[in-house]
């Protein structure tokens, strides 16, 4: 697996919010990997896997990155050797996917295998990367390469080294022409809050695969957070919304709390998912959506 041309640039200060570490402390990857001195490797050649044994994954090396449903995800730094995100339970299908959806997507490095002579990754390597918060900056739109993500949420994106904001976590990815096999896998959409209203539709089957349109009305979802720095449909109680009620009644997010610009490019995809109101956050009262 070969490293993407030139050496990785350091992580960017945001202007909103700092990034921690000095431009020497983020080296590149490639510097990483060969300071190290633990693998064999040409100068132009990033190693494609490590197994689940080696002494860099050994828990006193690791520092929890970010917290998913499924697993946890680590990055180890150590000084002077390698630097990079880990994240257990990650087979070949999400290894799959993430390396095929493309530039809008986290590349991964490299697999972990259980032990020496397997072909069955347990997990990923991936650039060290800050993990995604609420910043002031809407999410890259680029489409990947015939990928439907399945699970778009602010918890899925990290700011890579040129300051983009990249997607990761492709564990409930499937493809665009999805197979029966990943049809068969599907356990359902989970992140309710980025759900479109017609999931709640009778005619709709809300365990069929995602679409392009969950991903799209995902992505609207998560740049109206990412702009407000509100979750959406909390209140003031901060009490778990009633999504199944909200999503059959055609609630969406509020969009004049965005500017103008952002929410011309949002409302279309709400409606299209079929959100037909909002509440204003100002008054509390219902206001049409009108595409």
């Amino acid at each position: 697996m070969k490293m993407s041309d030139g050496p990785a640039r350091p992580l960017r200060s945001n202007p909103r919010q700092g990034c921690p570490g000095s431009p020497q402390q983020m080296s590149a990857i490639s510097t990483w990997w060969r300071s190290s001195g633990l693998f064999d490797h040409s100068e132009d050649e990033f190693p494609e896997m490590m197994t689940t044994g080696h002494r860099l994954l050994d828990s006193e090396n690791l520092d929890v990155l970010g917290v998913g449903a499924h697993c946890r995800v680590y990055k180890c730094e150590k000084e002077d050797q390698l630097r990079f995100a880990y994240k257990p339970i990650a087979g070949p299908h999400e290894f799959e996917m993430t390396g095929a959806a493309g530039p809008c997507a986290v590349e991964p490095k490299g697999r972990v295998l259980r032990g020496v002579g397997q072909d069955h990754p347990e997990a990923i390597v991936m650039e060290l990367a800050e993990p995604f918060s609420f910043q002031a900056v809407a999410p890259e739109k680029r489409r990947g390469r015939g990928v439907i993500h399945g699970d778009i949420k602010p918890d899925n994106f990290v700011r890579c080294n040129d300051g983009s904001l990249c997607l990761c976590d492709f564990d409930s990815s499937v493809s665009v022409e999805y197979d029966q096999a990943q049809q068969d896998a599907w356990k359902g959409l989970a992140s309710d809050r980025y759900l479109c209203p017609i999931r709640s539709h009778p005619a709709t089957n809300d365990l069929a695969p995602p679409t392009e349109l969950d991903d799209r009305y995902a992505l609207a979802i998560t740049i109206w957070e990412v702009y407000t720095g509100q979750l959406a449909f909390f209140d003031s109680t901060n009490a778990y919304p009633d999504m199944r009620k909200i999503l059959k009644e055609g609630r969406t997010v509020d969009v004049n709390t965005v500017p103008e610009e952002v929410r011309e490019s949002i409302i279309p995809i709400l409606h299209d998912g079929g959100a037909i109101f909002y509440l204003d956050m100002g008054d509390g009262l219902p206001r049409s959506l009108k595409p």
